[in-house]
């Protein structure tokens, strides 16, 4: 009986290990996550290294060939050796001009613009539900007519 159990357990681990590795890491971790949002393509150009760094971030683009494949119109990020291609770009004061980095949720809230105006730094707040939505813990920032959480401070 403990044999079974044991074998049952092991394979488990490994099937959960597996499908952990098999995550793309461009999945894990997308590079510009602080400044813009809404992630609509990943292209794979590691021999864009040598023209743009290990890092670089372009600003909006108009879309077109990208490493001889198709890049579609968004704010693009190179991050060796992928190229993230964003939808929106995230204004300042949604990080309060840099204090908080880590972006985890935006809730999308414009009732709350009698209460907080259209800045407001909340600073650090427990997981909660707020605007119908679940909510996560960290530091809240609303910038009309969004929430931003972010997992830590930069201050």
């Amino acid at each position: 009986m403990f044999k079974k159990i044991w074998v049952s357990l092991s394979t488990m681990a490994i099937a959960t290990t597996s499908m952990w590795i098999s995550i793309p890491i461009w999945a894990q971790v997308q590079p510009g996550g602080n400044s813009y949002q809404d992630l609509i393509q990943v292209l794979d150009c590691p021999d864009d290294l040598s023209s743009y760094g290990d890092y670089y971030d372009s600003g909006y683009w108009l879309g077109g060939d990208l490493c001889g494949k198709y890049g579609v119109a968004g704010y693009r990020v190179y991050s060796y050796p992928h190229w993230y291609i964003w939808a929106n770009k995230i204004p300042p004061s949604a990080s309060a001009y840099g204090d908080y980095g880590g972006l985890l949720q935006i809730l999308y809230c414009p009732q709350d613009l009698p209460e907080y105006g259209y800045y407001h730094d909340y600073g650090y707040g427990d997981s909660r539900r707020w605007c119908n939505t679940f909510a996560t813990e960290g530091y809240w920032v609303y910038s009309y007519p969004d929430w931003y959480i972010w997992s830590f401070s930069n201050k």
